[in-house]
């Protein structure tokens, strides 16, 4: 049966891929959560009208974070700070507790 996922599936793929898979598979445990729907011509047309959409909404932001690269490379930093007091925490709590 061939079904078009509408969310990530581990082990199986992403949403808006159309994938075969066991019949029983995709009716006892993917359409019942949600998962996935049957590859009707629609529905895979639909699918492929919103995968070009997201690709170009992904050009978009791209381009307008090189743009602002500068501000990007900010928010980078100032986590970076965070990443050390953490890592110093761990490290001294560790030393504490081996005594």
């Amino acid at each position: 049966m061939e079904i078009i996922l509408k969310k990530d599936v581990n082990n199986l793929g992403r949403a808006g891929e159309v994938k075969k898979v066991a019949d029983g598979y995709a009716r006892n445990f993917l359409f019942p959560q949600n998962l996935a729907e049957l590859a009707t011509e629609q529905a895979v047309l639909k699918a492929k009208n919103l995968e070009k959409k997201e690709r170009l909404e992904e050009k978009e932001k791209l381009t307008k974070n090189k743009e602002l690269g500068g501000e990007v490379k900010e928010r980078k930093n100032s986590n970076q700070g965070q990443r050390k007091r953490r890592e110093a925490f761990w490290f001294h709590w560790r030393e504490r507790n081996r005594r």
